[in-house]
């Protein structure tokens, strides 16, 4: 699951984490699931984002929980570039790497993207499938508009 946070910190963006031993109760809660047509059930993973207030994140108003659940139904690879993607596809196996970069952007509450199929944040995904591991510039554009420029990147 590190590979989720590294991707996005590779892309230029200082996240901050805390371990978090109690939350309490929420009603509150923001869940996308992680689709494939080939995947067991029809999924691949989950995720559950606490709370929901998508507005300033970095003051006031943090992220105080999530649950990424990854559909066990379906064979995962821990890198399928190592493996060989037609090894993992073959045995309809999903890259690990490219599924916790897609759910970790959950994680700070991007949505899917149905229109740009080799973006990180795509809705859907492939065995064997290893171009989403690393967010574009479409991903880095849609998270600087939610939070800003980080690290020094240039932005636009």
């Amino acid at each position: 699951m590190q590979n989720g946070p590294n991707a996005w910190s590779e892309a230029g963006f200082n996240l901050t984490f805390a371990r978090v031993t109690s939350i309490g109760a929420s009603r509150y809660q923001a869940t996308w699931v992680h689709k494939s047509p080939l995947a067991n059930n029809g999924y691949i993973a989950e995720t559950i984002v606490f709370p929901t207030n998508r507005c300033n994140r970095d003051t006031g108003s943090p992220i105080l929980a999530v649950e990424t659940i990854f559909n066990s139904n379906n064979a995962f690879s821990p890198d399928c570039l190592a493996e060989g993607t037609r090894s993992c596809a073959n045995r309809n196996a999903f890259d690990l790497h490219e599924v916790a970069a897609h759910e970790f952007g959950h994680w700070f509450f991007m949505d899917d993207e149905s229109n740009i199929l080799d973006m990180v944040m795509y809705y859907s995904d492939y065995p064997g499938d290893v171009s989403k591991r690393y967010p574009r510039p479409h991903d880095r554009e849609s998270a600087w508009i939610m939070y800003g420029c980080r690290s020094g990147f240039n932005c636009h």
